[in-house]
């Protein structure tokens, strides 16, 4: 069985975005969808904070997104790692490092 990349909808990053983040390096990373069946990703927007670690920045409670379980959500610090799936090698959120406040 192969890994799918969900793209039902196209996350759209959160409007609270500080000074901080306005020179940050943004990203879109890959966060798996609990309770699907299958392995599927979401693909969603972050900013990466240190080697490897990233923060969510798509917001996950986007209406959207109602049926959706996010592994990581909204907010939270993420360490990532590249990973094969279907759509070629991506890099997807594989460990909370900081939850979101």
């Amino acid at each position: 069985m192969s890994d799918r990349v969900s793209t039902r909808v196209r996350p759209r990053t959160t409007s609270r975005v500080d000074s901080r983040m306005a020179h940050a390096e943004h990203a879109t990373i890959y966060v798996y969808l609990l309770g699907e069946g299958v392995d599927v990703w979401r693909p969603v927007d972050a900013v990466r904070v240190g080697e490897s670690l990233y923060r969510i920045t798509s917001d996950c409670s986007d209406q959207r997104f109602a049926e959706e379980s996010w592994q990581f959500v909204t907010g939270d610090v993420v360490r990532c790692t590249r990973r094969e799936l279907a759509e070629g090698e991506l890099l997807v959120a594989v460990e909370r490092v900081e939850t979101a406040a």
